[in-house]
């Protein structure tokens, strides 16, 4: 007898085999999957992740990057060195996602508390915006990898070149 599939169970737990669901339903609530690419905003609080580059899920496809960097900028404007939102060429629109680096991993903080999961503002968007580490991290590394791709040939990232900010500046921050 086949058991419904709950999406709380591990993937391996569904086979079909009822002694074997029994058997591993005991861990099926214990079962968290580690997810490189999620915040951990504590952990960027405390300085233990340094990481600086995310990825801006679930942007509606009729947003442009003058739309997009209008709200980012509203109250992030001088926080980041390199932005990117793809484009589909074949119908002029966004691809659903950008990438954002941060000259500092604390000016994430007040980023993901201002937009993740939250709707958007324009076209009557069903999509609730979501805030993840991207996979590439780093201004050079991002730069690296987007001069590469032929999209980029007609849609380039914008690259900025932000001041430093004072340390004492980015430690008011953590406070």
């Amino acid at each position: 007898m086949m058991q419904n599939y709950s999406p709380e169970m591990h993937p391996n737990q569904f086979s079909g085999n009822q002694h074997t669901n029994q058997m591993h339903s005991a861990h099926k609530n214990t079962y968290k999957p580690v997810n490189k690419f999620a915040l951990n905003l504590s952990q960027v609080l405390s300085g233990e992740d340094g990481r600086t580059t995310i990825m801006i899920k679930n942007i509606p496809n009729k947003y442009t990057q003058k739309m997009l960097l209008e709200k980012i900028d509203k109250l992030h404007a001088h926080r980041y060195d390199f932005f990117y939102l793809p484009i589909d060429l074949k119908n002029n629109c966004n691809v659903g996602y950008a990438f954002i680096n941060f000259v500092e991993p604390i000016f994430i903080l007040p980023f993901y508390e201002d937009l993740n999961a939250k709707s958007w503002e324009r076209f009557n968007s069903e999509k609730i915006c979501e805030i993840t580490y991207g996979r590439i991290q780093g201004k050079h590394s991002l730069v690296d990898n987007f001069s590469y791709s032929a999209e980029t040939r007609k849609v380039k990232p914008l690259i900025l070149e932000v001041l430093p900010y004072d340390v004492e500046d980015i430690e008011t921050l953590r406070e």
